[in-house]
């Protein structure tokens, strides 16, 4: 298998206060590579994910495709392509070299594609020694085609640049060993329950681990979206899951970016930020509060910007007390100044959105209680919870 490259969703369910800030930190932790994991889809020396410069996407142009070259059992000459592509709908492009910028002697004109998502073949035409390849797919497709090569050059790279992947490496098949991946039942499990793709299997364990056997051999048959979320986030998913998660990240994008625009201006003092509930049957609820008429507030927003998915937008459960202002000002207190009694024993301090309060990190939980009180007079600002100090790197 050769190196795939991706950059796409970052991994946190319920995003708190400076959401975008976790997100960011997410994102660059993947982007520096993700410490190796004995349940990895990949071997050790596939990056996954990684920031990719080479997009290729216009208009409205599908960006989950994922290209894969096998050689072919039959003819010498002959390295045939699979290109997986997931949910989205409308136009797909993709492109094949030689790494080498070796010569390529044939191609499929036509690539056939097939799956519930089928709007017609792939057609290929080469570009001196690219050849380039494009189509439209309505949903899941596979498509499938073939190029042709000098004798003995079969297992030299090629490279493969579509929006969101990037495949470097030789075809499988040039390597004796076989790799499949192991996709952890338990890391699984772990991460449908955080994003709530099976909330209609309730605590159903025995049925979720049905469901997740069921997924990891849509993988093994080649199912499209199960291939191409594996090497997205590092296991596979149904295409109700892919759909699921795709509505999220619309819903909280544009949620923040009208959020972004809006509230400098109309709310500053009063907005309390917001946060994600992905728990929801229905789909996740992005909840935005106000210290002042809530309700009000949040009817005036939504008046005044174009949502994405307004029913999806509710206030706080319970109206909060603190402005964000307010907390990240308490915050900032926690380590100023420096060395004082309550700065050496808190790990970390921020704003928990969510809780409307400042959440102080430290080893003595107790301690700390009686600091803060002691300083300011209350703890009402304060969540204090245990956490051990970080490890720097």
């Amino acid at each position: 298998m050769g190196r795939i490259s991706t950059a796409r969703r970052p991994t946190s369910t319920r995003l708190r206060g400076g959401g975008r800030l976790l997100a960011a930190s997410v994102a660059l932790w993947l982007a520096l590579g993700a410490p190796a994991r004995a349940d990895a889809p990949y071997p050790a020396w596939t990056t996954v994910p990684t920031a990719t410069g080479s997009l290729i996407k216009g208009g409205n142009f599908a960006r989950d495709c994922l290209f894969n070259p096998v050689l072919d059992g039959q003819r010498s000459q002959r390295i045939r392509f699979v290109v997986w592509c997931s949910t989205e709908a409308g136009g797909v492009r993709f492109r094949l070299r030689r790494v080498d910028h070796g010569e390529i002697t044939g191609i499929s004109r036509i690539a056939e594609a097939t799956g519930s998502g089928r709007a017609g073949a792939f057609r290929c035409r080469k570009v001196k020694q690219i050849v380039e390849c494009a189509g439209h797919k309505h949903g899941p497709v596979v498509i499938r085609g073939w190029i042709e090569v000098r004798n003995g050059e079969r297992c030299e790279p090629l490279y493969s640049p579509s929006a969101n992947f990037i495949f470097r490496g030789k075809a499988d098949g040039c390597s004796r060993r076989h790799y499949e991946p192991h996709f952890s039942l338990g890391y699984m499990r772990s991460f449908r329950h955080e994003f709530g793709l099976d909330l209609d299997l309730g605590n159903n364990r025995a049925a979720i681990d049905r469901r997740i056997r069921a997924i990891i051999r849509s993988w093994r048959r080649g199912e499209p979206v199960a291939r191409v979320s594996a090497a997205e986030i590092g296991q596979p998913l149904r295409p109700v899951d892919q759909r699921e998660l795709e509505f999220r990240d619309e819903l909280l994008d544009r949620t923040v970016g009208a959020l972004e625009s809006w509230v400098p201006s109309h709310a500053a003092t009063t907005y309390a930020g917001y946060w994600i509930d992905d728990q929801v049957h229905g789909g996740a609820v992005v909840y935005v509060g106000f210290t002042q008429e809530q309700e009000a507030q949040l009817d005036a927003f939504k008046k005044q910007v174009q949502l994405f998915a307004p029913d999806h937008v509710k206030p706080f459960p319970i109206a909060p007390e603190y402005s964000e202002a307010e907390l990240e000002a308490w915050s900032e207190k926690v380590f100023i100044p420096a060395r004082s009694s309550i700065s050496n024993l808190a790990s970390s301090a921020g704003v928990n959105v969510e809780e409307n309060k400042v959440e102080v990190g430290t080893q003595h939980v107790a301690k700390m209680k009686r600091l803060l009180r002691a300083r300011f007079g209350t703890l009402d600002p304060f969540l204090v919870v245990f956490e051990r100090p970080g490890i720097l790197l």
